[in-house]
């Protein structure tokens, strides 16, 4: 098992805000049919939709997907192939998300992203994986089918990862191939003989 402290992995957890900002403006766009409720359950669906999520009005996540659809309670959401989600940090673009399939539960606010999932940085940092799950409740980011990833010089693939969000640790198991770029660290002082 190996521990890293990345710089900018805990801030996938903002993609939770994309599903409650999704089924917040859903839930404002709904009405109720005129006369006798229809037997069949109301199903909300979008089609090339773009959605920006803001918080005292500066955004939080820039997403667009062509197809979203909203379960009938408003307890969930399937966005279909996430072409572009922007994650901002202090108003600023901070992460690029892209993925197949992001399902999110809006009472427990836990999502799984599937479908060659990538993010990236304006810096250029980057990760893959097949699937991405956010446990809010523990605040656990974790690859479990593995991951790839560069952050800076740094390269990592994994078969399994979970980041602890509140504790800044990540955990790996499994086939851990690290390569560190070593070139910035200070080269050990010769020792000192008394």
């Amino acid at each position: 098992m190996a521990w890293v402290s990345p710089r900018w992995a805990w801030s996938l957890a903002g993609l939770a805000l994309v599903g409650a900002g999704y089924l917040w403006a859903a839930r404002a766009a709904r009405t109720e049919p005129p006369g006798p409720e229809p037997s069949a359950p109301v199903r909300l669906e979008a089609e090339e939709t773009r959605l920006v999520v803001r918080h005292q009005g500066t955004p939080q996540v820039d997403l667009q997907a062509r197809r979203v659809e909203v379960s009938p309670d408003l307890m969930s959401a399937t966005l279909e192939d996430v072409r572009r989600a922007v994650v901002f940090r202090e108003g600023q673009e901070f992460l690029y998300v892209k993925a197949g399939r992001i399902r999110l539960n809006r009472q427990t606010q836990n999502f799984v992203a599937t479908g060659g999932v990538e993010v990236t940085s304006p810096k250029g940092d980057w990760l893959r994986a097949p699937e991405l799950v956010y446990h809010n409740d523990r605040a656990v980011l974790s690859f479990p089918r593995g991951v790839e990833f560069q952050l800076g010089n740094t390269r990592a693939r994994v078969r399994s990862l979970r980041y602890f969000v509140k504790q800044d640790v990540v955990e790996m198991e499994g086939g851990v191939d690290l390569q560190l770029d070593t070139r910035p660290l200070p080269s050990p002082s010769p020792a000192v003989r008394p």
